[in-house]
């Protein structure tokens, strides 16, 4: 094949992407901005941008939401070029994902990122409580602090979102290969050893209680029900153009399918009561209420309920399609 020939075809989509890119981060963050100032907004929301964002936070916020998906994409792009590509898929999910921790970085508050994934206490208990150990605390001390204290964050970020890609791209990688059903296995397999590793840093030894007490004491399984929910849905529907008539009705079903299931395993995994700053309320009151003194009826709390989880899978189907604007087609096997 004549080179020539062959950037020539690829030049013109991968500009097509970068301009699809482009006007997907303009639209997504205007969007964002109206979505933040309207009324009854989530304060949380509101906070995370520090109340009045500026536009290098939404639309740095709008890419991060897209590198989700795309970085998904590309995960499983590279890792199917690999002889070990069940062994590396989770290496490419970590190492896509600190891109989109650098992007909210930008996006969000400092105060807002540490509610997220809680404040850098490590080197403290390290090196004042020692609690690994007199020898660790000597170790730990010659490190810089702050530079630690950062290496945390990033950790406990790639710890709370890994999960996310790395289960859409072992379901985009698997949907590539001409007996799905294993691959899906052995990605699984491959995999587990990191998702049980992040699930215990985020969840089990995290730094804030601000997600985790918002948790039915159980509850976690059918949270992460609703994580593979959004995932699996997520690619059918990044598929619908290379699917078939029959394919794309399936795709829409599971789609729509995938909004009451999600409502049901979000029920499921919330707490229902609880009490802080002398104020009684539900996870869910927390997460699609205007506050925790205002509670909005159930209807409503579903209706907000569709809207959240039928934008963020559309936006995280919309980042795989536009990765493979950029990349050639995942090889099948």
């Amino acid at each position: 094949m004549n080179p020539s020939n062959s950037s020539s075809g690829v030049w013109p989509a991968i500009r097509r992407g970068a301009g699809l890119l482009v006007l997907s981060i303009l639209v997504l963050a205007v969007a964002l901005n109206l979505l933040i100032h309207s009324p009854q907004m989530p304060y949380n929301v509101v906070q995370m941008f520090g109340g009045a964002p500026s536009l290098a936070q939404v639309a740095s916020f709008a890419l991060a939401l897209l590198s989700l998906g795309m970085g998904a994409h590309f995960a499983a792009y590279f890792a199917t070029r690999h002889r070990l590509k069940e062994l590396i898929l989770p290496l490419w999910c970590i190492l896509l994902v600190l891109g989109t921790y650098a992007l909210a970085q930008i996006a969000l508050t400092d105060e807002s990122f540490d509610d997220f994934v809680g404040s850098p206490v490590l080197f403290r208990d390290i090196t004042r409580d020692r609690v690994w150990g007199d020898t660790m605390a000597l170790v730990v001390s010659q490190v810089d602090g702050p530079l630690f204290a950062g290496l945390e964050r990033v950790v406990r970020f790639v710890c709370l979102v890994a999960p996310l890609v790395t289960w859409l791209a072992i379901f985009r990688a698997s949907s590539s290969r001409r007996q799905p059903i294993r691959a899906l296995l052995a990605y699984t397999l491959m995999a587990a050893p990191w998702l049980g590793l992040f699930t215990f840093i985020a969840f089990y030894r995290p730094n804030t209680n601000n997600l985790v007490e918002l948790i039915e004491p159980g509850g976690g399984g059918f949270l992460y029900g609703l994580l593979l929910c959004v995932a699996f849905s997520v690619v059918w529907m990044a598929s619908l153009p290379e699917l078939s008539r029959s394919g794309k009705l399936t795709a829409v079903v599971v789609f729509v399918s995938a909004i009451p299931i999600g409502w049901l395993l979000l029920n499921l995994g919330m707490i229902d009561n609880l009490q802080k700053y002398g104020i009684n309320f539900s996870g869910i009151d927390f997460l699609l209420g205007p506050d925790r003194e205002h509670k909005l009826a159930g209807s409503v709390l579903f209706l907000r309920w569709t809207v959240v989880q039928a934008t963020t899978m559309l936006g995280l189907a919309w980042g795989v399609w536009l990765a493979t604007l950029f990349v050639p087609p995942i090889a099948r096997d």
